[in-house]
Order: structure tokens, then sequence, then C-alpha cells
């Protein structure tokens, strides 16, 4: 050959000849290398792949050959462990002796290895080696060994199988030492005797046509009739596959190699499925999923499947359903993922996919997110009119599979296989089984996204079904926190009612029910108030004063009051809707939610003991009702936890707050919107326990969240990037805490501009962080920038401009300007005196600054007054431990001893 390397006389297999052979030396002329390079190996007698050292070359004069085989026609593939070995003369760990004209090679796909297989007349015996690089150069090399041949079963290009071949092993054949063969090219892999896969780009990998599934699923119905439904992907194998295969002792793939070379081509489609579910849906859902490809005008599909593409019967001598080593199950799935270019996932049964319980699929899913691989999901055509019909009946059965995701605690057949994805899962994938879980039921969240969409352009234009299909459909998107794209499915159900029944129909109504707790839940309070208030209008209309909608409108209408600070409108809001689901639907579901709404707003009021009793009636109803893992439920667990913390019981506060965590966990995964606010509001109990440091740990994960989950300049990012400043500002570390809230505000400005409410927070946060550090100066400047934009967006009387004036008042004290700061508290008292009232815990806040800033002025008895009154209110809301208190308390002790020593030097 051109590109052969020529060797010196006497250089053969790279083993040092004895004194007696060397006269069967042979002239540099004789000799000819056509190919080198490493390369995995298996052989007849061991299953395992081993790293080797190839040397394809032509045969020695003297040497040991086959019967009729000359020099020069004749070839010899040697391997050694190492390139090293065969410089350095070392007996090579074997040979094949390949003769010209005799010799037929074939490419093929072992254990979803691309690799060249070498066959023993009658097959006998078998090998395969998968060289490393250049598999088409060495293929077309070995392939010019090959005979010609009349064969129309040979008449298949490079798939080439049922044929004779020359071939045999050799052992200690003398040689001198090899010194001069040019490795320059491989010196990469010389250093190391492991093969790394990773380093290798993508490789060729078989997979089977649509054709090959619809001929097995042929036989499938008529194998088991009747039962074909119930037949497992196990018992076809055993009972289809295995006796096809047996007298090859094949793969079914390489059978319909040999049967036609056209129902096999390049896998671009690796299909994850569970082995124990209906291998008439799998088969079903996978010829589906290649007919919707076509329609689309994508290329032909070919999958790796692995009941196909894997010997079943060298499984079965490894004693298990994969039987794969250690090293193979390491090394080599990645590869075999990423030259498929994608992952099929047959999602089967729709309600409870067994592929959420299966190691495997949860597993495969991962490596595929992990490689950035399309993952996409497909079912059974008689499950997709199933799925329309769930969806519209029943919102809940798709949120409740989603709940079933749980990797650590996957099944697998194969013990063995379950201990190694274990240990892979915790190895190699960051996150660990939190964010395999994460991985796929973010890729169930798009399938149903997606899904619902198809079934809307493919339903009737307009129709009422379609209005309602796409209620449910936001409805759903909704329980897994996918505001935005459960907004654009209800606005379509507002469009088709409005047009079909008229904008005063009670169907419209409930549309605009939609929207108004979807928009809450995007925090667009103003559209969501607006919903609200034209639903109600509209319901009232049809169904007069009482009825379960209009109930349901007043518990929506007051969260919106509740979340624009509008408590006395908030409670208004739900008492009505309490007293109305009272008595129209007892021992319900929505009665817990007006429960746990009023200790909301109880809550923000600061009337902790009611807060407390509403919260538990909500709890006790809904794990009655809805069950112990229910959403709602963990909503309940939060925020009576942020109450107990209110109240100065951190370690309830923080086992209420972890509860509402794990049950979140399971619904939406460990990287979801809401786990990063359960561990916002857990860090925010560790900074009232003073314990910063596990307060800064919760703060950096739900950061950590928001930053995969949303865009850098996300407003929600501006958010706890201020949380974490602020927990630094406690923490002592001031610059590190300016810091953080000065990124914040850049995002706010960046976001929602110079006036909005969320850059008026972070100047707030930048005031607490100067005033920490001492620079009171600097703290004022930035708490007038948020007071000023607070006052002209919420007005002067409301809380929060009230909770920025007592701050500011905090400064002013400590700049020693103690008027300044009476006048801000005194208009604060006012404002929280008429919204929380007299007896409560936020005006109590108020009246100890005054207390504090009296004392400053040298106004004892006035001083006094104000800590009385406000340690009065922390005493009985909030016990005496207390952090406001003691603080309060040790105010009004100081006080006290101040008036004892002047009274004994006067």
């Amino acid at each position: 050959p051109a590109s052969g390397i020529l060797l010196e006389a006497g250089s053969s297999f790279g083993i040092k000849s004895p004194p007696q052979e060397k006269t069967m030396a042979a002239s540099s002329s004789d000799i000819v290398v056509l190919k080198t390079g490493y390369g995995l190996k298996e052989g007849h007698r061991v299953k395992a792949w081993k790293h080797r050292w190839f040397l394809l070359r032509t045969v020695l004069p003297g040497e040991i050959k086959p019967k009729g085989a000359q020099v020069g026609t004749t070839h010899v593939l040697v391997y050694y462990k190492s390139n090293e070995e065969a410089k350095q003369g070392i007996k090579p760990c074997g040979a094949h002796i390949l003769a010209k004209g005799k010799t037929i090679v074939s490419l093929t796909s072992k254990r979803g290895r691309s690799c060249i297989e070498i066959r023993t007349p009658g097959f006998s015996k078998v090998y395969y080696i998968q060289p490393s690089k250049d598999i088409d150069e060495w293929f077309r090399v070995l392939s010019s060994l090959q005979p010609p041949s009349n064969d129309a079963r040979l008449g298949f290009n490079s798939f080439t199988r049922d044929v004779d071949l020359v071939s045999s092993i050799v052992d200690g054949i003398p040689a001198a030492h090899l010194q001069e063969l040019d490795l320059d090219d491989h010196k990469e892999f010389a250093e190391t005797a492991t093969y790394d896969y990773a380093d290798n780009g993508p490789e060729l990998v078989i997979g089977v046509a649509v054709s090959v599934l619809q001929r097995l699923l042929c036989e499938v119905r008529d194998v088991f009739a009747d039962k074909c439904d119930s037949a497992t992907t196990k018992d076809i194998v055993d009972r289809i596959m295995k006796p096809h295969t047996f007298e090859a002792q094949s793969s079914y793939l390489e059978l319909m190699q040999r049967e036609n070379a056209e129902c096999v081509g390049t896998a671009n489609a690796f299909v994850s499925h569970a082995w124990k579910c209906s291998a008439t849906k799998l088969l079903e859902a996978l010829i589906e999923f290649s007919k919707e490809q076509e329609r689309r005008g994508e290329a032909t599909v070919y999958f790796w499947i692995d009941m196909c593409s894997n010997n079943q019967h060298e499984i079965d001598q490894c004693g298990g359903e994969s039987g794969v080593g250690w090293e193979w199950f390491q090394s080599s799935f990645t590869t075999l993922m990423r030259a498929c270019g994608r992952l099929v996932v047959v999602a089967t049964p729709y309600s409870a996919p067994e592929v959420c319980q299966r190691a495997w699929c949860l597993f495969e899913a991962a490596v595929g997110a992990r490689e950035k691989l399309p993952l996409e999901v497909c079912i059974p055509p008689v499950e997709e009119m199933a799925l329309k019909q769930a969806i519209t009946a029943d919102a809940e059965v798709l949120v409740k599979a989603m709940m079933e995701i749980d990797s650590r605690h996957a099944r697998a057949t194969v013990a063995e296989d379950l201990k190694n994805i274990q240990r892979l899962i915790e190895t190699e994938i960051e996150g660990s089984y939190g964010a395999v879980d994460d991985i796929f039921k973010g890729v169930l969240r798009q399938w149903i996204t997606e899904k619902g969409q198809q079934i809307l352009l493919d339903a009737e234009d307009g129709s009422m079904e379609t209005a309602h299909f796409a209620r449910q459909l936001g409805r759903i998107l909704e329980r897994m926190g996918q505001h935005d794209q459960a907004i654009a499915f209800y606005n379509e159900a507002l469009d088709v009612d409005t047009k079909l029944l008229g904008a005063e129909h009670p169907e419209t109504a409930l549309s605009l029910m939609r929207l108004t707790i979807a928009y809450r839940g995007a925090g667009e309070y103003v559209k969501a108030l607006e919903c609200g208030q034209q639903a109600l209008e509209i319901l009232r209309k049809a169904y007069g004063t009482e009825h379960i909608d209009i109930a349901d409108a007043h518990n929506a209408i007051g969260l919106v009051h509740y979340r624009l600070g509008n408590h006395t409108a908030a409670l208004q809001s739900l008492r009505e809707s309490l007293r109305m689901n009272t008595q129209l639907r007892p021992d319900h579901a929505a009665i817990a939610d007006d429960f746990s709404s009023l200790g909301l707003v109880y809550k923000l009021k600061g009337d902790s003991k009611l807060a407390v009793d509403y919260y538990k009636r909500a709890i006790a109803l809904q794990r009655r009702v809805l069950g112990p893992e229910h959403p709602d439920l963990a909503s309940s667990y939060n925020n009576l936890g942020v109450v107990y913390e209110r109240i100065g019981d951190y370690d309830e506060a923080i086992s209420l707050l972890k509860k509402s965590h794990d049950i979140k966990a399971k619904i939406h995964g460990m990287e979801h919107p809401s786990i990063a606010t359960s561990y916002n509001n857990i860090a925010i109990a560790y900074n009232y326990k003073g314990d910063y440091d596990r307060g800064i740990e919760y703060h950096t994960k739900a950061l950590e969240i928001k930053q995969k989950v949303y865009d850098p300049d996300h407003h929600s990012i501006a958010t706890t990037t201020a949380n974490l400043g602020l927990t630094y500002n406690f923490k002592g570390e001031h610059e590190k805490a300016i810091e953080l809230c000065l990124e914040a505000l850049r995002i706010h400005l960046k976001v929602v501009g110079p006036d909005h409410c969320d850059t008026a927070g972070s100047y707030s946060n930048l005031g607490n962080a100067y005033d920490g550090k001492g620079d009171w100066d600097t703290a004022v400047d930035y708490f007038e920038k948020s007071l000023a934009i607070k006052t002209t967006s919420l007005g002067p009387q409301h809380p929060d401009v009230a909770l920025l004036n007592t701050h500011l008042a905090r400064t002013y004290v400590h700049k020693g300007d103690y008027d300044k700061a009476i006048a801000l508290c005194e208009a604060a008292l006012a404002v929280r005196m008429d919204a929380f009232g007299a007896d409560n815990v936020n005006t109590a806040a108020t009246q100890s600054m005054l207390g504090i800033a009296y004392k400053g002025k040298g106004d004892r008895e006035r001083a006094i007054e104000f800590c009385d009154q406000a340690l009065a209110i922390q005493l009985r809301a909030l016990g005496s431990t207390h952090p406001a208190t003691e603080a309060t308390n040790a105010a009004r002790q100081s006080l006290l001893l101040q008036h004892s020593t002047e009274s004994q030097y006067s």
C-alpha cells in the first residue's frame, strides 16, 4: 500500500528472536505494515473489551501461517498491551492470521459499539476489534483482504456477515526486536493503558429502521394473540428474538442486517424504555414517533434500542439483563448516547410512566441532559386520546406522575446494574439524585406543554372543547410553576369563550379567574386584580350572591389585595369566601384555602396567634382531603413556618419550612423556583436564629437555582442576591453585603427601571448595609431614594412607607439627629396604627424605635412610655426570648438604670 511502512530486516511481531531462528529473518522489502493504532478487542472466550495496540502487516518468510498462505498475500493482525511493548520487542498478547482472498470482515455493532467483526469458519470463533481512530480506514484496509463473492447475501456493502473466514491465534511466534516502526501519530495514547472515550469524538452506532419494529409488532401480535398488550419487552426477547437468533448467537439487529441491509443504518435516536412495560405499546409509540418525524420532513429514524442492538445470548452468558462490566458502563454509555445524538423516552403508561421508576431510564435521561442531547418523549397513539381525556377531566393526574419521580429509590432488575447506576449518579452527575429528578421532570414538563399545544392545533379551531382543554392545560402548567405558559393558554381559552359565548358568560368568568391566579403567581398584581374583579362581576350577574364560583372569586381577589398590601380589603374578601364555602361545600379543600389565605393576611398584620390558628386548621383539613404530599399543603407548612419564625420559635419554623421544601422537591424537582423560595425562607429563619453561616448557605443555594432557571439579569436573581447581601450585613461583612446589594440594584435598574418598587427595595437594602457599616450619610441617601419611589408609587399611608420611615429613623438615631428620628417614627406609627391596629408587633417595632429616639434626646419619661407600650405587645405576641422583645427590654432597663444612677447623685 502507498501508506505502508517498511520495517528493518529481522523485525516481525516485536518478539526478540532466539539465535537459532535469526536465519529466517527477512529483508525490509519482504514485509509491509498496513496499519497501526490503539483500540479495543473482545475475544471469543473472554467477553470483555481490552485496550490493545494493533499492528496489521504482511507475514514474514518462515513464520507460521495457514495452509496455502503465501508471503506477501497473507497478513497478520498482531496486538500488544501498548506500543511501547511493541517497540521493546515484548511478546505480543496474540495475533490473527488473515489470508488474502479468504479473509472476510464485517462492520457491526457490539453492545452499542461500532466495531469490526472477525469470524472463524462455521462461526466457531468470533472476535471483535474497535479501533480508537479511523475505523473506516481500518475497515477499508481489512476489506481489501476479502474475496469476491457472488452470494446475494453478501451484497449489503460493509454489513457482510455469514461467510467463511480463515483466522487463527498465534502464540509465541519468534521474531526480532521491532525498532523503527513510526508510532509518532499515536504518542497521545502511549502514556496510559486506559482508553478514554471522552476524547474520541462521535463514533458510528448502528440502529434499526421503523420497518424492523413494524415487523416485530406483527410477530408479537401473532405469537401472543389476545395477550399481546400484556407482553413485556422481556417476553418478546425470550419468545421471539432469542429463538430467531439462536443459531447465529447474534443480536436481533444483526439478524436484520443479514436479511436486508436497508433496514439498518446509523443510529440517530437512543430509546429509553422500561422492560416491564407493554412491548406492544413500546413498539407502537416508536412507530408513531417515526411517522411523526417523517411528517415533519425529518431524516429517517434509526433507533438504538437495547433489545434489538444488544446480543441477548451474550447477556445471558454474563448472568444478567445487561451483563456489562463496570469499565464498559462507565466509559461507553455516554459515547453510545452521544453517537445517537438524541434520547427518545417512551413514557407509558402516561398516567404513571414506568420510566420514572426505573434506575436505567432516569440515568439515561441524566446522561442525555448532561451531554446536551435533545430529549423527546413519545407515547403510543392509543394513549394520545387517553392523555387528552385525562387533561380535560383531571389536571392533577400528570402533576401526580411527576411527584412519583425519585431516582434515589428507583428500581432495577439486576442488583449490580442498580449499584453501578447509583455510583455513577453519586459521583458523575452534579447534584446527584436531585439533579436526575429535575432533569426528568423538566423533560416531562416540556413534553406536556408541547403535546398540549399540538392537541390544540389539531383540535377544531375555536370550539368550546378547545377552550376547556386550554384551561386545564394551563392549570397543569400553573401547578408546575410555569406561570407565563399558563397565562398563554388561559388567554387562548378566554378568546374562545368571548367569541363563542360572549363577555358576560360564566365560562368567560372562569377563564378570567384562572388568569387572576396565574397573574398573581407571575407577580403581575394589577392585571390579576383587574381580571378578578371582572370575573366577580360576571358571576354575580349570572348566579346572584351565593355560588361556589363566587366564593372562589372572593378568595382569589383577597389574595391579590394581600399582595398589594390592602389588608382590610383582603380580609373582607377572604371572610366572605370562607362564609360561602362553609355553607355550600363543608369539609372541602376550598375551605382549607380560605383558612390558609386568612392566616397569610393575619401573619402580615402581625397577629401571630390568629395566623397560627388559621394555618393549623388549613393543614388539618388539607392532610385529610388532599393527602400528605399536595402542593397546597406545602404552602401551608411554609406559611406556618414563617409565623413561628416571627414569634421566635426558630426550630419549629425551620422544621415546618423543611417539610414544605420536601413536598415541593417531589413535585417540582430540586431546581425549580419554588425550591429557591423554600431555601430563601429557611435562610431567613436561620438569620433570625443568629446562625448567619447557615443563612448564607441556604441563600446561596437559592441563588444557584435561580441562576440556572432564569436569565442572568432576572429580577428574581436580584431579590435573592440582595437577601444574601443582607445576611452578610448581619454577619458583619459589610463590604461583601454592599457588593451584593449593588449588583441587585444594577439588575433592578436594568430590568424594571429607576421608579419601580423593586428598585426602591434595592435602595433600602443598601441603606441597611451602609447603616451596618457605620456610613450613615450614605445610608440616609439610599433610604431617602427608596422612600421617594415608594411614596410616589404606593402613597404616604402605605405600610411599606412606614417600614422605611422606621429604618431611616434608626439611622438618624445613629447619626445623633434625634428630632429627625422622632418625626419619622411618629409618621410611621400613625400609618401602622391605622393599618395593623394598636396591639400589633409591627406597631410595637415603631414604638420601640420611638422610645430609643426619645432616650437619645434625653426625654426619659417619653422613652419609657413608648418602650413600655412596645414591650407589652411584644411579650404578649412574641414572648420574652424573641430578639425584638429583648432589644426593647434592654433599652427599658437602660433607662431605668440611668434614672436610678441619676437619683443617687441628685
